[in-house]
Order: structure tokens, then C-alpha cells, then sequence
């Protein structure tokens, strides 16, 4: 699994059924379990990544970038925090610029 924060995602019963079988699983299991968004035929995984990465690349490299460390910092911010930190990413964004160090706001 690719994401970094995945034992913690993984319910513990399964984490350990997977960890002490070792079996390996089709994607769709994974799907089930909301371990991946979503699963393919192997005839259309290529097709389908390319489709996802127009999508995320649609808006540009500042937008995507801005919208994963929102997402990745998110988790970490009490509800208040999230709200005022969502504004200031948003004004970063409309300004063309990086939020990091909220070296964008005036």
C-alpha cells in the first residue's frame, strides 16, 4: 500500500489477518474496505491512470500541490484551526502563490 499512514487506516482484525496469511487479495477486497477508491480490470489500469492524472493536473501544479498538503495537514488541526487554515491556503491560492510560511498574504 502506497499511502504512508496505512496501519492506521486498516482496522486492526484485518491488519493482522493480512500480516500473519500473508494471502494476497484482489484489488476489489481492498475497494470493500476503503483501503483504495477504486478498482480496475487490468486491461484498464493504464487508460485510467492517465484519465486521474489529468484530472488532478487540470488546475495546475499549485492547486494540487496546495490541496494535498491541505488534506495531509488536515488531519492534525482541531476543527477552528482547519477553518482558518482552509481560508489561508484559499487566498494563497486565488494570489498564484505557495502557502508555505503563508509567505503569500500580504
Amino acid at each position: 500500500m502506497a499511502c504512508s499512514d496505512s496501519p492506521k487506516r486498516i482496522p486492526y482484525h484485518l491488519a493482522m489477518e493480512l500480516a500473519l496469511t500473508g494471502l494476497a487479495r484482489p484489488g476489489s477486497f481492498f475497494a470493500q474496505w476503503g483501503l483504495v477508491n477504486y478498482a480496475v480490470d487490468r486491461d484498464f489500469v493504464f487508460s485510467t491512470a492517465v484519465e486521474l492524472a489529468r484530472k488532478v493536473t487540470a488546475s495546475g501544479a499549485l492547486a494540487a500541490g496546495t490541496r494535498v498538503e491541505i488534506v495531509r495537514r488536515a488531519y492534525d488541526w482541531p476543527e477552528d484551526e482547519a477553518w482558518h487554515e482552509r481560508r489561508v491556503y484559499a487566498t494563497c491560492h486565488q494570489l498564484g502563490r505557495h502557502p508555505r510560511r503563508y509567505s503569500c498574504l500580504p
